[in-house]
């Protein structure tokens, strides 16, 4: 199984939106863990300056 990461999950962490970020970072948290089993659109990562 593959976790898709929607843009608003990667900003919850990197803004540190307090409404979100627990359970945002829990999810980032996981995909770090489990390498190759999140993706994200490419269009986020540039979005977010991310490479």
């Amino acid at each position: 199984m593959r976790v898709f990461l929607d843009t608003d999950v990667l900003l919850d962490v990197l803004l540190a939106r307090e409404e979100h970020f627990q359970n945002s970072a829990a999810v980032v948290d996981w995909a770090e863990a489990h390498s190759g089993m999140a993706v994200t659109p490419r269009e986020a990562c540039s979005v977010l300056g991310l490479r």
